[in-house]
């Protein structure tokens, strides 16, 4: 009978048995061995070759004389040695009962669970184990292809203390933790014991007299009294009465590198006085500058913020914009134009000068002067009317308003023979009494297209004079716009002053209604003279 597995593989001995035993090799000698040997050994030679090798005690993989692994009981558990490298790309220890003698590295006692130096895993940790207290489990870097660098060591005091060694290969007897180098700490740092510096350089008390000596102040240290948190006087010499700190060296707070005495990167909290240039602040910040020739504080900003912004009750008071030169009282908002902008009342006393002044409101002035050099437009003057001296404003150039003028009197100054308001009309709401002529400019060489009026009689027949009561309570006698507009639209005008919906009031100017009068009048004396001469003529013609 042939099985697939001759025809397969062609074997020159072919061993089939009908239990597991299929084939059993049994030596009189305490070791029995299955050898094998191949065509590639010398002539004459059985080496090199492999073998397998059991005992009652152990099964081997050998070549030659060596041994590579090797697979035995150690204590009633399954063992395996390797003399030489294992390498895998996968290498797992399946073991429900993982712990940390699962990877051995040396084994000093077999029966101990402790006594061993190797790691494992169990209940979510790495469990690293050395054979004694006195051990240190150490972590290294590669420094050149020659050397390499301790970064860590773990170890304890002896005793039962642990102590961690970062960057140093020596730990000092009672310490934790002991960092050679810069440390950083992003967080609290909370020291439950004793917090211990190295007091070198840095004076201490004179345990005979609790004090320190006048000529040799600390550099470094500053003593604080834990209940009020101010210097503790009691630890200065009696005699000693100026600075309670000296510092050799800039002082940091944020910032490893000081650039002053005192520099601090960052924002910072005080809840007392700032004196700078006094030892006796007598506000938040109090700055006195006793050298005249630089400036007691400079603000500057030139990124486009506010340089100074002050608050009352969240109210906008003076602010310093970093835009452009520009200070505002009552607002945070300076337009690029104004270099002073106000927004509520100002009181000023005192001289004000500037090259544009603009008000929103009124401006109420005791003097006001406005000069350029050695002219003089504005200042303030007195003038005499009915005998009595009155306070005014003498103008010397033209006064331009866009806003309402509230005064008792307005006069001319070095000898003009009048006010004039160029290019704008005049508007009374009162009586506008004159004491001398009113005069109206009716040049002919500043008129064209002059034309005599036609129907002044029809015209005029059309008007009508009219007594009435105005809204005032006031009675007038006048003519109806209404009706002027009809037959003479040149001596009406709309004024939009009217209060309500109803549309803009006319007014009329009576002067223009002087030339339909002459020429009416005109018209009846033509009219007059020619009935005389008719009459006349028939007179004559009767008598004869």
């Amino acid at each position: 009978m042939t099985y697939a597995v001759e025809t397969i593989l062609n074997p020159r001995s072919f061993v089939y048995a009908s239990n597991a035993d299929a084939l059993v090799l049994q030596s009189i000698t305490p070791e029995t061995r299955l050898t094998f040997i191949n065509s590639s050994v010398d002539v004459g030679s059985v080496t090199p070759n492999y073998n397998l090798s059991a005992s009652n005690q152990n099964f081997f993989i050998r070549k030659d004389a060596t041994t590579i692994a090797d697979f035995g009981m150690n204590f009633g558990a399954p063992l395996v040695y390797v003399p030489g490298t294992v390498r895998a790309p996968h290498f797992e220890i399946p073991s429900a009962d993982a712990n940390k003698r699962s990877i051995i590295l040396k084994d000093f006692n077999r029966v101990s669970d402790h006594q061993f130096a190797g790691f494992g895993y169990s209940n979510g940790r790495i469990e690293y184990q050395l054979p004694n207290k006195l051990g240190a489990h150490a972590f290294y870097a590669s420094a050149t292809s020659d050397a390499s660098l301790e970064l860590v060591r773990i170890t304890t005091d002896g005793q039962s203390s642990a102590q961690v060694g970062i960057g140093t290969t020596y730990i000092a007897s009672n310490v934790m933790l002991h960092v050679a180098g810069t440390t950083v700490v992003d967080g609290n740092l909370t020291v439950q014991g004793a917090l211990h510096f190295d007091r070198t350089g840095i004076v201490q008390l004179d345990p005979s007299t609790s004090k320190i000596a006048s000529s040799n102040l600390p550099s470094r240290l500053l003593y604080l009294d834990e209940s009020t948190n101010k210097v503790d006087p009691t630890y200065l010499p009696q005699t000693f009465q100026f600075q309670y700190l000296r510092g050799q060296k800039n002082v940091g707070i944020g910032t490893r590198v000081p650039q002053q005495r005192f520099h601090v990167q960052g924002s910072g909290a005080f809840s007392e006085r700032i004196g700078i240039g006094t030892f006796f602040p007598t506000a938040r910040i109090h700055a006195l500058e006793p050298d005249a020739v630089i400036p007691t504080m400079i603000l500057e900003n030139n990124v486009g913020g506010s340089v100074l912004e002050t608050r009352v009750s969240s109210t906008p008071a003076l602010t310093v914009v970093g835009t452009h030169v520009g200070v505002g009282i009552g607002t945070s908002v300076v337009a690029p134009q104004n270099a002073l902008e106000v927004i509520g009342n100002a009181h000023l006393t005192g001289t004000v000068t500037c090259s544009n002044l603009t008000a929103r409101g009124s401006i109420a002035l005791a003097n006001l002067n406005v000069v350029d050099g050695p002219n003089t437009y504005i200042e303030q003057a007195q003038y005499t009317y009915d005998g009595i001296s009155q306070p005014a404003i003498a103008s010397y150039i033209p006064f331009l308003f866009d806003r309402g003028i509230g005064t008792s009197n307005i006069t001319t100054t070095n000898g003009a023979p009048y006010v004039r308001f160029k290019d704008c009309g005049a508007r009374i709401d009162g009586e506008f009494v004159l004491s001398s002529q009113m005069y109206v400019i009716s040049d002919a060489r500043v008129k064209h297209d002059i034309t005599p009026l036609e129907d002044p009689l029809a015209r005029l027949e059309r008007l009508r004079g009219y007594s009435y009561t105005l809204a005032s309570g006031k009675k007038q006698v006048g003519l109806l716009a209404q009706e002027v507009l009809e037959v003479l639209p040149q001596a009406v005008t709309s004024i939009n002053d009217s209060p309500t919906d109803e549309g803009d009031h006319y007014a009329v100017s009576y002067d223009s209604v002087v030339p339909l009068l002459v020429e009416a009048i005109r018209d009846l004396s033509k009219q007059l003279k020619d009935m005389k001469a008719s009459a006349a003529h028939t007179f004559i013609r009767t008598y004869k």
